[in-house]
């Protein structure tokens, strides 16, 4: 095995990086001159005066070849032909296939009475999806194509009586309201809860404290609204609610025995 001399290679290759170094500053300098050149030839006024019949020249060029690339006249005529049928496609699939603004909108209302058709009761997982859905990026209203109050207050029980009237307020059937969906987890029935809860505080904060009481009354509702948390709730509102009547059923679900027979003791002595 010969052994390799790596001085020697090493000039070899010091050489050749000189001769390229050499090369690249003389085209560099040739480039330069050639610059030089093309601006001085730019800069010349009958340069810039044959400007349009330079234009004409190259029109005429560029025509001569296009009708040479078509094979003649009939070549001509047919790309005319494909041209114009082109033209009418790409209007007739194009910008006067758009619908206008009416079309659009009965469109969109058409869409929206489909989706709260198929969200009506929110009987499904998917139906209770969609209204997370459109409460996180549209919101509960009673206004617009997506208006999805009634649903959502029919849905929960708080039918026929859950609109506002226009002269006077809103009256709503909040002791037949069932939040209870068997396909539903417990952070997803707060998540309902929260829902209509902030949308009755927002938009009806007259009858804020009675749908507390509607919620409340139902016990089959703390399956997933803890009852400790139930219970803080509740004594919070014996101490709001002026019509302690509407408390009678939650303090036989809310106190203990021991409590009950308290606050009976001191309602016999008042």
């Amino acid at each position: 095995m010969e052994e390799t001399d790596y001085r020697e290679a090493y000039e070899q290759e010091h050489l050749k990086c000189a001769r390229l170094a050499e090369r690249i500053a003389d085209l560099e300098a040739q480039n330069k001159e050639y610059v030089r050149k093309l601006n001085r030839i730019k800069g010349n006024p009958l340069w810039k005066a044959s400007l349009p019949v330079r234009a004409c020249v190259h029109w005429a060029e560029r025509n001569r070849e296009r009708l040479k690339n078509c094979g003649g006249i009939r070549g001509v005529v047919l790309k005319v032909g494909y041209k114009e049928r082109e033209s009418r496609a790409r209007r007739q699939f194009g910008r006067a296939s758009f619908p206008d603004q009416e079309q659009a909108d009965k469109k969109w209302e058409n869409m929206a009475d489909y989706l709260k058709t198929y969200m009506k009761g929110l009987q499904t997982p998917k139906s209770v999806e969609m209204l997370f859905l459109a409460a996180e990026e549209i919101g509960i209203s009673d206004q617009g194509v997506f208006a999805v109050e009634d649903l959502l207050l029919e849905s929960v029980g708080m039918e026929d009586g859950c609109k506002r009237s226009y002269y006077g307020s809103s009256s709503f059937a909040f002791s037949r309201i069932d939040l209870i969906r068997p396909f539903l987890s417990k952070e997803e029935h707060r998540k309902l809860f929260y829902i209509i809860e902030r949308h009755i505080f927002v938009n009806y904060p007259d009858k804020y404290l009675s749908f507390l009481i509607g919620v409340l009354s139902k016990e089959d509702h703390l399956l997933w609204f803890p009852k400790e948390e139930a219970r803080e709730v509740f004594l919070a509102l014996t101490e709001t609610v002026c019509q302690q009547k509407q408390l009678e059923n939650l303090r036989k679900i809310y106190l203990t025995e021991e409590e009950l027979g308290e606050f009976n003791l001191k309602r016999q002595e008042t």
